[in-house]
């Protein structure tokens, strides 16, 4: 899982390099403030992502998908609740192949709402000790 997680990293940093400023500050009709949406980044990240798993290693047995819910699960009901990190990487069918779970939080949102950055830094500690996430 370490080397699996390492390639993970390497398409991370391929795929984050790659997204323009454009992706997280927004410009807004009749005003001259820029500002920051999560959410417009994450589907960026999630293309980019994609865009560098197939063009380096269209084999490689993960999927990524963003905002999964879980809480039908067979294995994990009650579990997870309502948690839906922004995007999961792992390999669907399997309990066993869980590789990375991950949430997105801008500077500017994560400084002014510490209940926000509580919540994913829970979403993440459960989706590694109960889900079995690797990272």
């Amino acid at each position: 899982m370490e080397e699996d997680f390492k390639q993970f990293l390497r398409f991370l940093k391929l795929a984050t390099a790659d997204i323009t400023c454009q992706y997280f500050k927004i410009s807004v009709a009749e005003s001259n403030k820029l500002f920051m949406r999560e959410r417009v980044y994450c589907y960026e990240l999630y293309h980019q992502l994609r865009s560098e798993i197939e063009k380096e290693c269209p084999s490689f047995p993960y999927k990524l998908d963003g905002e999964v819910d879980k809480t039908g699960h067979p294995h994990l009901k009650g579990v997870l609740k309502a948690r839906k990190p922004d995007f999961i990487w792992h390999e669907p069918g399997t309990m066993g192949r869980n590789l990375v779970v991950i949430e997105v939080k801008s500077s500017i949102t994560a400084s002014k709402n510490m209940r926000g950055i509580k919540k994913d830094i829970k979403t993440l500690c459960v989706f590694t000790k109960e889900a079995g996430y690797y990272r």
